[in-house]
């Protein structure tokens, strides 16, 4: 994959026609803004997914960012705090313990206390840290129906998060399998996998990030004629449980696990 080191570069592959679809005032504002690390190169609408597979972008800002998302972290645990957390068990499929509130995340218990704090027996992501606050803040309760879809199928917030969540989760998702398909299969019963036997791919089953959030993921291996395939689906009810926005962000932090555990036990 190239790597874009500057915004002329940047320049380079954008289609110059100042259409402002991006939210910037022309084609070089978006690729300062691209190279400062205040836009993704994937939010330009005119470059296409094989255009976007090519590059990558060398951004200026990256603790800029990480200081955003702490700051956004933050103002979710004050959020919490304003609520009560316990009044919401039943709600969020989750359980009382003692004056905490422990939600099953991937089969591990993520323990919240009443300023948003979080502990847990496993590693805490801070990736997956928002999006649970947000669950916890915006959950209405809706039980999964069991009818899946693709991300471009939850709604409007869907359709536009849609080619974002394909190019930072589902295709370097799909990496991790096809480099390290064995510590794969393992690494998805480590997260308490249930089986989904009724869709025709190598690997089927169902995760759990959030109790009335499941994960579809289907894997498809390269068989020497077709090469190999990811497709992640979510239940039709996702939105009414989590704004699509953390869902991507939820996305993003089970992919850094993934990928963490890949680099630390692949061989």
């Amino acid at each position: 994959m190239a790597q874009l080191n500057n915004h002329l570069e940047i320049m380079k592959i954008l289609p110059k026609t100042n259409c402002r679809e991006c939210d910037a005032a022309t084609c070089l504002a978006f690729a300062v803004a691209v190279k400062q690390g205040h836009k993704q190169l994937s939010q330009c609408p005119h470059l296409s997914d094989d255009v976007l597979g090519q590059f990558e972008v060398k951004a200026d800002q990256v603790d800029q960012g990480a200081e955003d998302f702490l700051l956004k972290l933050n103002q979710q645990r004050a959020k919490v705090a304003k609520i009560d957390l316990l009044e919401r068990a039943e709600r969020l499929g989750a359980r009382r313990q003692g004056d905490k509130l422990a939600i099953s995340i991937l089969g591990k218990d993520f323990v919240i206390d009443a300023k948003g704090m979080m502990t847990s027996q496993c590693h805490m992501n801070l990736w997956v840290q928002r999006p649970i606050l947000d669950y916890a803040l915006a959950c209405q309760g809706a039980e999964p129906s069991g009818n899946w879809v693709a991300m471009r199928d939850l709604g409007k917030d869907g359709a536009e998060w849609a080619r974002f969540f394909n190019q930072r989760c589902e295709k370097p998702l799909k990496k991790v399998a096809d480099d390290y398909t064995e510590l794969f299969e393992d690494m998805i019963q480590i997260f308490a996998a249930e089986p989904a036997q009724e869709f025709d791919a190598d690997i089927a089953v169902v995760l759990r990030p959030l109790p009335k959030l499941p994960l579809l993921i289907c894997y498809w291996k390269d068989d020497g004629e077709m090469g190999s395939q990811m497709n992640l689906f979510f239940d039709e009810t996702a939105p009414q449980n989590l704004p699509v926005e953390s869902i991507f962000t939820l996305g993003t932090g089970m992919l850094h696990m993934f990928e963490k555990i890949a680099q630390t036990h692949g061989k």
